[in-house]
């Protein structure tokens, strides 16, 4: 079966070229019969556990050694087509058999006829080649495509193929949804997909491109991309190189997630988080101001009444250094009144109706008034727009505000120097950020400031509302403006919002929820009606008491909750409204008010508290009266709780 070729000076045999093989190889007659198997086919067998003797092989029919099932089948099809048909035959099989690594053994069989010089089939030719490691690379590619295919069909994720260059290979197609351009016009023209990058990122994602191409893998760039809209978008990308088993990179892929909604999370959790500081920082500086507030203004509350008393029976020499007296209190009240205007939370039951656009009429002579010629003050408002309120404090917050754009005015000498105020009414939805808590219910009116002075860094932003907080020299500011106008607008449900950039000026804006007052309650004689006077400090409440007897009512006192509770107890009926301190030794202004809503369901009750903040609310509570109040104003307060009508 075997002839000698002449080759050069050497002769080879073709025996000697079958054991040359590099594959497996098996030689049989034209039976079937082994007659042949090379070294090659020995060591395979050797290297995966098998040890075969050629002697217990030759002269065997092939099919002796092919096992059962679908192996058999196949050798006995390849042998027909070979030994019988005398044309070439291949098969690929899969061995129930494994590699040492656990890994299914796949096998290519490949047979050819061999003939004689008269062209008879004398016998084959059967190569065997493991195809194994070649099957798990394609199954490997298989499972990569679809894994990138599935990964490219998600539309929140984009996977891009580039060449060294920066030409797109690949990209999933719904980048048109991502940038309106399409993956064929991005093969064609690459510098468009590049056109799409923010200009600000572009440098450092072409930098990482060619770190990729070194053979460096860049995890979570974020970068701002032009969606299909117009507007900037974020995108985060895993970029990571393709190389050949040589380590030579030869493409570069990434893959994209769109994460413009988690960055805009972000972005509101901050400004959220800024504002809680804030809000914290406030409440903070508030409670250390109601202390101080609280013990000041039951001191100057015992000076104005007890000044009150005496001018009534002074003879006219002697009223006037009274009189100065008076006016002094009644300055520093007006200290801690805006302190404690600051620190108040929103409840007030005496409100009337107040047209904002009269307000602002007001503010806006007071400025023309007051400030340089040179500087501009503007208005644009509707004709009318009207809220519940006091007039008299809200056009102090304006004021407050008008006053301190002079100031950044002044301060930053533009060559057209303006301060632009306006009024409109804004719905709810309208917002760019939610109320705050405490804020009334919408819509609103937003008033606005804006001036063009030297603006503020952030720093200072954050504490422009923070009591005698000031960046003016010694001796030019208390710093309370802006905090007192804080705390006016907090008292009507408000809050005030601002914007500023240093060099570029201020913006603050009001906003006060649209509302209807309270309607006015006309006023009585006192007809010897009884109140029940609550108060721990007996300064105060004697001279409290000594001004409601002079007005003609019948006045009794307690000098704390609990004997408040048992006077109450044997006066009943008697007992037309209760004047009450909030905060008392033994028992809480809360408690003495819970306890006497159990005793009297009906009974009006009118809180006299010395403390900044405010209080949340009772049914049975008809106003707050913040201390000290002139004689005048404790009347009134006392007329209006009396003729308000039961609940």
């Amino acid at each position: 079966m075997f002839s000698s070729i002449k080759m050069n000076t050497s002769v080879f045999t073709a025996g000697d070229l079958f054991e040359a093989l590099p594959l497996p190889a098996t030689l049989v007659d034209g039976e079937g019969r082994i007659a042949g198997i090379n070294q090659a086919f020995l060591d395979y067998a050797r290297q995966r556990g098998r040890q075969i003797r050629l002697e217990d092989r030759l002269g065997s029919h092939i099919l002796d050694f092919a096992g059962k099932g679908e192996e058999f089948h196949l050798m006995q099809g390849l042998l027909q087509a070979v030994l019988k048909e005398g044309r070439e035959s291949v098969f690929s099989w899969a061995s129930p058999r494994t590699s040492s690594g656990g890994r299914r053994i796949y096998i290519n069989v490949h047979a050819r006829p061999i003939t004689d010089q008269g062209g008879q089939i004398t016998g084959a030719l059967i190569l065997r080649e493991d195809t194994t490691e070649l099957k798990h690379q394609e199954e490997q590619l298989e499972l990569a495509t679809a894994r990138y295919q599935s990964l490219s069909s998600i539309p929140y994720f984009v996977v891009v193929l580039w060449d060294g260059a920066g030409n797109f290979l690949d990209i999933s197609p719904h980048i048109v949804d991502w940038i309106g351009v399409s993956a064929e016009a991005l093969r064609t023209a690459p510098r468009l997909g590049w056109h799409q990058v923010h200009p600000e990122d572009l440098a450092a994602l072409e930098q990482i491109h060619a770190r990729a191409l070194t053979g460096q893998v860049t995890r979570d760039f974020e970068f701002r991309y032009q969606g299909k809209t117009g507007d900037y978008r974020w995108a985060s990308g895993v970029f990571y190189p393709l190389a050949d088993p040589q380590g030579v990179v030869y493409n570069l892929q990434a893959v994209l997630q769109d994460i413009t909604e988690r960055k805009r999370a972000e972005v509101d959790r901050a400004q959220l988080e800024t504002r809680l500081h804030q809000v914290s920082k406030l409440e903070a500086v508030s409670q250390l101001s109601a202390g101080v507030a609280h013990n000041f203004n039951n001191i100057l509350q015992v000076i104005l009444g007890n000044i009150e008393l005496a001018l009534l029976d002074t003879p006219e020499a002697l009223r006037f250094p009274l009189q100065e007296a008076e006016l002094a209190t009644q300055r520093g009240a007006e200290v801690v009144r805006q302190l404690t205007a600051f620190t108040r939370t929103p409840y007030r039951s005496h409100h009337s109706a107040v047209d904002l656009r009269g307000v602002m009429d007001l503010v806006v002579a007071r400025c023309r008034q007051s400030f340089d010629p040179h500087l501009a003050v503007r208005l644009d408002a509707p004709s009318s727009l009207v809220i519940a309120g006091e007039a008299g404090p809200l056009e102090q917050a304006c004021f407050n505000l008008c006053l301190n754009a002079r100031d950044a005015v002044e301060e930053n000498h533009p060559a057209a120097p303006l301060i632009h105020l306006t009024l409109r009414q804004v719905e709810a939805a309208e917002l760019e950020q939610p109320p705050p808590p405490d804020a009334g219910p919408g819509p609103y009116a937003q008033l606005q400031v804006a001036d063009n002075g030297a603006g503020m860094d952030e720093a200072t932003r954050e504490r422009i509302f923070e009591p005698f907080f000031t960046t003016k020299e010694v001796g030019k500011g208390l710093g309370m403006g802006l905090a007192t106008a804080y705390g006016i607008v907090r008292e009507h449900q408000g809050w005030i919002e601002c914007q500023s950039t240093p060099g570029a000026g201020a913006c603050f804006w009001i906003f006060l929820p649209l509302g209807h007052p309270h309607p006015e309650q006309t006023s009585a004689p006192p007809e010897g009606q009884t109140i029940l006077l609550i108060e721990d400090e007996s300064l105060v409440r004697d001279t409290v008491a000594r001004l409601l007897k002079r007005a003609g009512y019948r006045v009794y006192e307690a000098a704390d909750g609990v004997e408040g509770l048992e006077l109450f107890g044997q006066l009943g009926s008697q007992v037309d409204l209760v004047l009450l301190d909030l905060a008392m030794p033994r028992m809480s202004g809360d408690q003495v008010i819970e306890n006497l809503s159990e005793l009297a369901p009906g009974l009006k009750i009118l809180l006299f508290t010395g403390y900044g903040e405010g209080w949340e609310g009772s049914p049975h509570v008809v106003e707050v009266l913040h201390k000290p109040l002139q004689f005048a104003e404790i009347l009134q307060a006392v007329r209006r709780a009396l003729d308000q009508a039961p609940s």
